[in-house]
């Protein structure tokens, strides 16, 4: 469906949008003229549109029954011989629980068979025998499902809730530096939606009010189980604000993704590293560009080099770029032990060239696709405020990730019992 070209204009009203209110007489006084609110409320009404033509997690499961009873049987096995397995983290808890009440089921179900066997001629106790099997035989395929979820390897990144968002302009000049702009409101929008601390490490702005580059920490429960899936090309459609006769540029948008490890978990030695002080750049004001407040630092092994100049301070800068320096670090070793991951190369950055998308934002269309899953919603603008719409697209990417790793899990099963 293709929206009217007074579409582009809503964006300095709404820009007032208050991303965590979203009922409609609020947004209705924003609105001036008819033409422009009925537009609006009749993006309202879109519904999103599902294309996701993958299995279920219960499908899966379903269809490969045979390969994890095998495996949940050797476990109950064990656990019956032994029954002091690690009780390390919250995981290995809730396995043995689940594992524990597997024992029990099929325990009741051994004694049904038994006590069958001497009703041969009583039907009433058969039946009722009968009907008991029935409820146990559900209880353990609701057991074994759950039992899935908690035996799938964890990922280097289940249990870090720090994470670093790295954002940076591609292709398309001016109009790639507005919607890196637009990105990292998104992102900051959501940390407030989540209820996570969150701000801006680094900022290098452009002349119309734009982003070359910036980077956000943030930190909260889960945080980077939901931002890792924003690494990537995003792709924006859109007629841009510099733009004299209507028409539609394409640009592109990087986005990178990084856990925040510990000083312990990244070890720096300052003989590994360069430090260089420099004049800030930018617009400046309050002399931020009139010291050398701005600091480079390069790690030598790796010839990995990190810029801050966000603070007026050299110290806080240093402190940032550190901090930024530590998660590149750290994020080569988790791609190492994960390159063997085919499924995770999609969530890789690219190169910032436009045919490398992972999500595509078309505003003439009201449109957002993500190309991974091909999942599609609309109402870009209700969407970058970081709120319900986005939370909604994080949590299929979510499943969706989810299922993979579960099939991963299945097929090495049935490797190790061919």
């Amino acid at each position: 469906m293709c929206l009217p070209r007074s579409l582009h204009y809503t964006r300095n009203i709404l820009k007032f949008y208050d991303s965590n209110k979203t009922n409609c007489n609020h947004i209705r006084k924003y609105v001036k003229t008819k033409q422009l609110r009925n537009l609006y409320f009749l993006k309202l009404h879109i519904l999103p549109i599902r294309t996701i033509s993958s299995d279920s997690v219960e499908n899966i499961i379903l269809q490969n029954q045979d390969a994890l009873k095998l495996h949940l049987d050797s476990l109950t096995d064990n656990y019956r011989s032994d029954r002091s397995f690690s009780k390390s983290n919250l995981q290995a808890f809730k396995k043995n629980q689940l594992l524990s009440s597997r024992v029990n089921i099929l325990d009741n179900l051994a004694s049904l068979e038994e006590l069958k066997l001497g009703m041969e001629d009583d039907k009433e106790m058969k039946a009722q025998i009968e009907s008991e099997k029935t409820e146990y035989i559900e209880k353990l395929q609701r057991v074994d499902r759950e039992l899935v979820n908690y035996l799938v390897p964890v990922e280097p990144f289940d249990e870090i809730n720090d994470v670093i968002i790295e954002i940076r302009a591609g292709v398309g000049g001016q109009e790639a530096m507005l919607f890196a702009n637009n990105l990292l409101e998104m992102y900051c929008g959501y940390a407030s939606y989540k209820g996570w601390d969150h701000y801006v490490d680094d900022l290098s702005v452009s002349d119309l009010g734009g982003i070359r580059s910036g980077s956000i920490s943030v930190s909260g429960g889960d945080a980077l189980k939901h931002y890792c899936y924003e690494a990537g090309v995003h792709r924006v459609q859109r007629v841009p604000l510099t733009e004299k006769y209507g028409r539609i540029h394409t640009s592109a948008v990087s986005v990178s993704v990084m856990a925040q490890p510990s000083e312990v978990e990244v070890d720096l030695h300052d003989k590994d590293l360069k430090f260089e002080a420099k004049r800030a750049s930018g617009p400046g004001g309050q002399s931020v560009n009139k010291t050398d407040s701005a600091v480079r630092i390069t790690h030598l092994p790796t010839g990995i080099a990190v810029e801050c100049q966000t603070e007026r301070s050299q110290i806080k800068n240093k402190s940032y770029a550190l901090k930024k320096l530590r998660a590149k670090l750290y994020q080569i070793q988790v791609d190492e032990q994960m390159k063997n991951v085919s499924r995770t190369r999609k969530f890789q950055m690219g190169s910032g060239d436009r045919s490398e998308k992972i999500r595509t934002y078309n505003y003439q269309q009201d449109r957002i696709t993500d190309h991974r899953i091909g999942y599609t919603t609309h109402c870009i603008e209700i969407f970058l405020s970081g709120s319900d719409a986005f939370d909604k697209m994080i949590n299929e990417l979510r499943n969706e990730a989810k299922k993979e790793r579960i099939v991963e899990f299945i097929d090495s099963l049935k490797k190790q019992n061919s």
